[in-house]
């Protein structure tokens, strides 16, 4: 995972310097949190599990410390469903999204189409998928900029742009 993380950022390059961010799924934040060591001007992350919660409250104290400031973080503690239905003042620059494997084919075009409302800046943000394989097909708007790792066993992450229809 750490490899992969690496490509992802190596990836993304300069465009995560004063980026705005949002970690779905954040579990602990690691890729939120890398964001902000990286220059990110902002991290929301949104999470639901108590235990990964308080990990990801002590995570995101050492980053900050470490980058002497206390207000690049924000952490929601709800439902990736319900934090989407209320669509932000701001669209962000990059969206980091890490479901439970099992989850994926599920939520995969909800949660893109959700995302389509407001969350992204058409032609601009990046999103950042992980999942186990390649998708057949991406709901309509929705390309497929990159795609690092082997997939199944090996994690894969794919990195999405949506330009308006």
């Amino acid at each position: 995972m750490d490899r992969i993380r690496e490509s992802v950022f190596s990836s993304l390059g300069a465009s995560v310097k004063d980026s705005r961010v949002l970690d779905l799924f954040a579990g602990v934040g690691s890729y939120g949190l890398e964001a902000l060591s990286r220059g990110a001007l902002s991290a929301t992350f949104v999470e639901q599990n108590r235990q990964a919660l308080r990990s990801l409250q002590s995570n995101l104290q050492k980053v900050e410390k470490s980058l002497q400031t206390t207000s690049l973080g924000k952490i929601i503690a709800q439902s990736v469903e319900r934090f989407l239905k209320l669509p932000p003042a701001r669209a962000y620059d990059l969206i980091f999204i890490d479901p439970p494997y099992e989850q994926i084919p599920v939520v995969r075009d909800s949660l893109l189409q959700q995302l389509s409302s407001g969350f992204v800046s058409p032609g601009h943000t990046r999103v950042i998928f992980e999942m186990p394989e390649l998708p057949e097909f991406l709901p309509r708007g929705w390309t497929l900029l990159k795609s690092l790792g082997k997939g199944r066993e090996d994690a894969r992450v794919v990195i999405l742009m949506y330009s308006s229809i």
